[in-house]
């Protein structure tokens, strides 16, 4: 991570953060729960995550666009499951990141 520039740098340490609550908050989820400050953090902490990165057209990227859609499949009594599914989509996003800025540095020096 030290070699990442600092926007990618700080992606990253939001996605972790945000992945973090959402394991704490999965554990300790039982089939019989209201959800508490944990969950509702972690819900946040994602939806933060997900459109704090990236400055072209927000709604076009793929983890938008999953929470969306998601959202709107499993409705709003099962928002841990669609912040976890936004996180993973947001995990790939940004390793398609990383892949793309190390092609076009190999292809820079070639």
């Amino acid at each position: 991570m030290i070699q990442m520039d600092p926007a990618t740098r700080n992606d990253w340490l939001r996605t972790l953060f945000s992945g973090g609550l959402l394991l704490l908050a999965g554990i300790r989820k039982s089939s019989f729960y209201k959800p508490d400050a944990l969950v509702y953090g972690a819900v946040v902490a994602t939806g933060y995550t997900v459109l704090s990165h990236g400055t072209s057209n927000k709604m076009r990227h793929p983890d938008i666009l999953t929470g969306i859609v998601t959202m709107l499949s499993l409705g709003p009594s099962n928002m841990l499951y669609v912040a976890m599914i936004t996180w993973i989509v947001n995990v790939l996003e940004l390793l398609h990141e990383k892949q793309k800025v190390q092609s076009q540095k190999l292809s820079a020096i070639t």
